[in-house]
């Protein structure tokens, strides 16, 4: 173990300042502890019950030094019983509420002596009034994408008209928003999985959010739905904090997750019923609303069947009804479609069309599939934790340009080179085929099926689609 590191944190927990950065106060008085440092942004308060170990070590520390001073003045002092047990009575009462501070500050002391990783890039972090107003879609600076080095490029085509200024605090709010999202961190271990994510949903919208496995969607749907805390930065909905008011986030929210969550050994109408009582839906309020619910899901007819007897199609329709049992104004859904044929892909997708139109439902989702999110209002791409672009469709489409030329080719890495070589672009290799952004498409196909007739199987060009943009910025296949 490092003792310099050791000693540091120590030394910070000492002082009640930030274990990380050791520039922030953790406490504002006697016993308000501040939910995030004021310099680098950390949370304090990671997850509920985070602070458990602190408690353990009140105690602790309270029975440790009352037994050492009850020896310790019986031997050295002719002390009474009563003397005894009046003075450690009040010591009882009085040292955990002296020391409650310290041992909050010693938690988070020993939980980032055992995770080095938190403590990233100290001196660089400025602090949180410095930084300047973030844009609901904000431009990322270019980066060199880690394995390949292609450069990622990041598109900007989505600026919210209804965006002001809180000069109070010194950034943007969104009226309109129902969701709204300012540099969110996530690290797992040594990885970082959300980079600084910043964006808003406005109200009465379908937000999609795309990317490869392991690009961060799944995390931030998490955090999202409360089921964890960012490491840094903030995220509201519905104007409520994540980190400080989860309770009232979630009387309004409804959640559809990737898994299934309903109980296979109950009915469609016992799960519903379950359900509605965790949000107080009772009697004939729940009548009304879950025979209309099913109603519009056209599962009236097998409210009573077992979920277990029912096609993965049918389970998808149980989990949205049980979601929007309580009239949630915010739906957010992980990979909604995955396992359902396109047919009942598109009826999903029709009615969370229909909820936005009729209820101003608000509803974010991930998906994998494409055309799920070409009926989206906007779609941010997710990569390597990084927000590389947000937008509609298709402003997404016209940020490349151009037509996408798609060659096949018997010796791909070959004619790759070539290419390059040749006339000067830059293909990209997707499952063994070469695509290429160029104007005035068809004249690069004559000119390479000219100069490498044997090496080109087949060559078709077209306009961009939202899987183009898609490998453009994350160069990796869809899958």
């Amino acid at each position: 173990m490092d003792m310099q590191r050791a000693t540091r944190l120590l030394s910070r927990a000492i002082r009640l300042q930030c274990p990380r950065c050791g520039r922030g106060k953790v406490f504002r008085g006697l016993f308000m502890m501040l939910p995030q440092c004021s310099a680098c942004a950390l949370r304090f308060e990671r997850e509920q019950g985070y602070f458990l170990g602190a408690i353990y070590i009140n105690y602790a520390a309270t029975v440790v030094i009352m037994i050492a001073g009850f020896l310790s003045l019986d031997h050295f002092a002719n002390v009474s019983l009563a003397q005894h047990m009046a003075l450690w009575i009040s010591f009882g009462v009085v040292f955990p509420l002296l020391f409650y501070r310290y041992s909050k500050s010693f938690w988070q002391c020993i939980d980032h002596l055992v995770n080095p990783v938190d403590e990233y890039a100290t001196a660089g972090i400025p602090p949180l009034e410095s930084v300047g107003p973030l844009s609901c879609t904000p431009c990322l600076p270019q980066r060199e994408s880690e394995g390949n080095g292609s450069r990622i490029s990041v598109i900007d085509v989505s600026a919210s008209p209804w965006v002001q200024m809180d000069t109070s605090r010194g950034r943007k709010v969104n009226d309109s928003a129902a969701v709204e999202v300012e540099n969110l961190r996530h690290f797992y271990g040594a990885r970082e999985a959300l980079a600084g994510v910043s964006f808003s949903v406005s109200r009465g919208e379908i937000f999609a959010l795309l990317g490869p496995n392991g690009g961060g969607k799944t995390t931030l749907f998490k955090i999202l739905s409360t089921l964890m805390l960012a490491s840094a930065g903030e995220a509201r909905i519905l104007g409520h904090d994540l980190s400080q008011e989860p309770g009232a986030v979630r009387r309004r929210l409804g959640v559809v997750f990737q898994h299934p969550s309903l109980d296979h050994k109950l009915t469609i109408i016992e799960n519903l019923r379950h359900h509605g009582h965790l949000y107080g839906v009772w009697g004939s309020d729940f009548r009304s609303r879950s025979q209309a619910m099913l109603a519009r899901l056209g599962l009236s007819d097998r409210a009573h069947d077992l979920v277990e007897t029912l096609s993965g199609g049918l389970q998808r329709r149980a989990e949205l009804a049980k979601g929007l049992l309580h009239g949630p104004e915010l739906l957010l859904l992980d990979e909604p479609n995955t396992g359902l044929d396109p047919a009942a892909r598109r009826e999903v997708m029709h009615y969370l069309q229909y909820l936005r139109e009729h209820e101003g439902v608000t509803i974010v989702l991930t998906t994998h599939f494409m055309e799920d999110a070409e009926r989206c209002d906007r779609v941010g791409i997710l990569h390597e934790g990084w927000l590389v672009a947000a937008g509609t469709p298709e402003a997404l489409k016209q940020s490349i340009g151009g037509d996408i030329v798609v060659v096949r080719s018997p010796r791909p890495q070959w004619l790759q080179a070539q290419l390059r070589e040749r006339f000067g672009c830059e293909p990209t290799l997707v499952d063994g085929t070469l695509r290429v952004e160029r104007q005035r498409g068809h004249e690069l196909i004559r000119d390479v099926v000219e100069a490498f007739p044997a090496d080109v199987t087949s060559a078709t060009f077209g306009k961009p689609t939202l899987e183009d943009v898609f490998i453009h910025l994350t160069c990796a296949s869809y899958t």
